[in-house]
């Protein structure tokens, strides 16, 4: 019945979204540089006035856009140039655009050819990383956390190796100290956030921004090391039906659908569906364990645009998640050390809701484009006013987001500053600047239930969070604007540890660990920006909060960007950060051992800064005139942190708060250029210092935190982009690993320095997209990454120490289908 209705529903959503069209348009866009050189624009926005139908143009310039009834205007714009106006009758079938540079030049930097798998931001204050749709494709990228395996900005790895939990680091550091942005709503926090990268399915998503440092202040202050935003599909998207299924030799099924419904010209949808099943029991390096938990999975997900006439935006979305994991010993392992309590299992439940709405409006004189008169040629200077969700819009227009309705002013964050015109004559275009206001409001809340057990210790966790946000948007003028607002969170954790552990390797010992808490904050923020003659932009941003558990929070940022020439541009960043912790959610690993936990009293919250700078400079290599070198230095700083240490005690995972210095720093490099036409290479290395203050050692290098990591991209598609082939390299560094034998005197190990190689041909057809990869082409495997596995209820049993890969070479194939 349910396989029914949601085919019915499908097919609904098919037949509507021609019922409301009076066809498709379908055209190229053009740009005129300041060199007055004419070339295509890739990736500019396209949308028709008065209606949330919009599209983006693809590498080559060109696009195609459904015929709302009644529009009869249609916008293109990009960051760079001036935006222009067409006026199209019924009927129209092919347009072209040819938008005019403005006093500064677009400077994006390709990292992938002609697909853009992924693209610097040049005009962002910070530097931004974008993969873009096309470099979500570029491997399997079931989720994201697999989306990250062509950067060295962010690193993937294991918890453990008995969860399966997948984690992040960004500047040497765990993901938890980088905050996780849904389209600008805070995600994967508290409880939420040990399995969170693998809810987000790959193929949702449109694109994926990661920025390096502080950031700002407008979504919280919890982002210490960087930000990593993710853009989902859009309920405007032109295509009503997108398919992929996917499928590997380790027998993971993957399906994932999204549907588009464009109801009437001014309400939208889009519904998202995934569904994955693990199911096969692996051991390949026979220790008796399952390398990887057996798994199921359904993820849905509703989202929902309102623009009203007055350029008012209305968006909401709910979504609902159940994954079951099944880990542990394989059936026939044996159990002759195992102190009679049966087999080791492990089992983990996660439940989750969430429901967001999000209302943004202009504020006092609003300026109706469609009374300004045209010129003789049909064109338009006057820019409509894009409505939507980034937090700046000249860093994200370019990000394959539909114009319609990620950069709005309604929402939280935008600049989108409105260019409004007066009348025009044939031959003259006079424009002015004024600044327009707007107003924003976010409400968010989420559910997430967790309930687990690792062999004898027991996990049951909820948490209820509500977040709201409430921004104004302003300026005086074009160079000088600010953003005001307010925000309040609250958090509600139920939370109870049963830790039972085995003591002097006979006794069953057992405490309960109780870490219950309510939390509210309340805060208000500030940010200005001062752009000057478009070569230099200075932010600097303020918010004062008050916690309910750790008094008042003071948080400063600063950001700044100098093009010091068209080739040669300079950033920098600072700022300070907190994270309340969570001791047990934040490091799931430590359940996966024989150890007994224990967590000190008063446990203070975690206040870090983070400071850096980038340089960007682009010449000319082999054929290509915009190649890029970048290098960036960033400093993390902790004044308090959540130490979690299995070096103090051999039978202990000891909890406390820093009581010393606790510092990371990271250097990285990355060239990007396009030595032949459609062959694009990305290189890049990264290292990273790392010391922290441990009891009874003083200030160490951190543990489990690589040394650098070196990779290389090569991409090539054929003409018309029939056949693309990727292949990736890695040169993974070593790892200091923890001394767990109590004896601080003895000399620590490192692990290997290991490659890793990928590889995926594509070969696309008129509707459908089949490809095949492989992962871990040279079949590497981390040796012995449980220790004790024979004995895994005594204290020397550990399987949080994992530094490489735990799965050897997988297979894979898929189709993505669009209608």
């Amino acid at each position: 019945m349910k396989i029914k209705l949601f085919i019915t529903t499908i097919a609904l959503c098919t037949l509507a979204q021609f019922a409301f069209s009076q066809g498709s348009v379908k055209g190229k866009i053009k740009g005129i540089s300041t060199s007055k050189k004419e070339e295509p624009l890739a990736f500019a926005n396209v949308y028709w006035i008065g209606t949330s139908v919009g599209t983006v143009s693809d590498a080559n310039g060109a696009f195609s856009i459904n015929h709302p009834k009644g529009a009869t205007k249609l916008v293109a714009r990009t960051i760079g140039f001036k935006a222009d106006t067409l006026s199209i009758k019924p009927g129209s079938a092919e347009v072209e655009f040819v938008l005019v540079a403005e006093n500064v030049k677009l400077e994006e930097v390709v990292v992938s050819g002609r697909q853009r798998g992924s693209t610097l931001l040049a005009l962002t204050p910070l530097k931004t990383e974008v993969i873009t749709a096309s470099g979500l494709c570029k491997m399997a990228c079931c989720n994201l956390a697999e989306s990250f395996e062509n950067t060295a900005s962010v690193s993937v790895g294991f918890s453990d190796a008995v969860s399966g939990a997948r984690q992040i680091k960004m500047l040497g550091l765990a993901g938890t100290y980088t905050q996780m942005l849904d389209e600008n709503r805070p995600i994967m926090r508290g409880i939420a956030s040990p399995y969170g990268l693998t809810y987000t399915p790959g193929q949702w998503l449109e694109s994926i921004q990661v920025s390096k440092g502080p950031g700002s202040v407008l979504n919280g202050y919890e982002a210490i090391t960087g930000q990593i935003n993710v853009e989902h599909r859009k309920p405007t998207a032109k295509e009503p039906l997108f398919v992929n299924l996917f499928a590997d030799t380790d027998q993971r099924t993957e399906a994932n659908v999204a549907s588009s419904l464009q109801i009437n010209e001014r309400l939208s949808t889009v519904t998202l569906v995934h569904a994955s099943t693990d199911p096969m029991k692996k051991d390949h390096n026979k220790d008796g364990f399952m390398d990887m938990p057996t798994a199921k999975q359904v993820n849905v997900a509703s989202r929902w645009l309102y623009m009203a006439p007055s350029e008012a935006q209305l968006r909401a979305g709910i979504k609902v998640l159940a994954e079951e994991r099944n880990g542990g010993q394989m059936n026939n392992a044996s159990v002759a050390n195992n102190y009679g309590l049966g087999l080791y299992r492990s089992k983990i439940n996660n439940k989750q809701f969430n429901a967001y709405v999000k209302f943004g409006m202009p504020v006092g004189e609003h300026h109706d484009h469609e009374a300004h008169k045209e010129s003789a040629d049909g064109h338009s200077d006057c820019s409509e006013e894009c409505t939507g969700d980034h937090p700046h819009e000249k860093e994200h227009s370019e990000c394959g987001e539909e114009c319609s309705e990620d950069h709005s002013k309604g929402d939280d964050h935008s600049e989108c500053g409105e260019e409004c015109t007066e009348d025009h004559g044939e031959e003259e275009h006079e424009e002015c600047h004024e600044v327009e206001k707007s107003l924003a409001l976010v409400a968010d809340y989420t559910y997430h239930e967790q309930n687990s057990f690792f062999g004898i210790k027991n996990y049951n966790a909820d948490m209820h969070s509500v977040f709201t946000n409430l921004l104004f948007q302003g300026g005086f003028n074009e160079s000088n604007r600010y953003e005001l607002g307010a925000s309040f969170r609250f958090d509600r954790y139920n939370e109870l540890l049963i830790d039972r552990f085995i003591q002097n390797n006979a006794t069953k010992m057992e405490q309960y660990i109780n870490l219950d808490r309510t939390e509210r904050t309340a805060g208000v923020f500030g940010e200005y920006t001062l752009s000057k003659e478009e070569k230099m932009t200075f932010i600097v941003g303020a918010r004062a909060d008050h916690n309910s558990l750790y008094g008042w929070l003071f948080t400063p940022r600063a950001n700044f960007k100098w093009d010091i020439t068209d080739k040669l541009t300079f950033r920098a960043s600072g700022g300070r950060g907190y994270r309340s912790p969570n001791p047990i959610s934040d490091n799931m690993g430590i359940l996966a051992t024989g150890r007994q936990i224990a967590i000190d009293n008063n446990l203070k919250i975690e206040d870090a800064w983070t400071y850096g700078a980038s340089i960007v400079r682009y010449f000319k290599l082999f054929n290509d005139e915009r190649a890029s070198i970048s290098l960036d230095a960033f400093r993390t700083q902790f004044s308090n942190q959540l130490i979690v240490d299995q070096e103090y005690n051999k039978a202990l995972v000891s909890i406390y708060n820093l009581d010393g210095q606790s510092y990371t720093n990271s250097i990285q490099v990355d060239l990007n250029f396009i030595p032949v036409e459609r062959l694009s290479v990305f290189a890049t290395y990264r290292y990273t210092d790392a010391k922290v203050d441990l009891k009874n050692q003083g200030l160490v290098k951190k543990p489990m935190v690589d040394k650098f990591k070196a990779l290389l991209n090569l991409q090539y598609a054929t003409k018309m982009n029939k056949w693309t082939f990727d292949a990736t390299a890695q040169l993974n560094g070593q790892t200091l690993l923890p001394n767990l034998s109590g004896d601080l005197t003895q000399k620590k190990d490192y692990s290997e320095v290991y490659p890793m190689f990928f590889g995926q041909v594509t070969r696309k057809f008129k509707k459908v997209d089949v490809y095949v990869g492989c992962e871990n082409i040279g079949n590497y495997r981390q040796k012995n990454p449980i220790l004790s596995a024979d004995s895994p209820f005594s204290t020397s049993f550990n399987s949080s120490v994992v530094w490489g890969p735990l799965m050897g070479r997988k297979v894979y194939g898929g189709l993505r289908f669009t209608l």
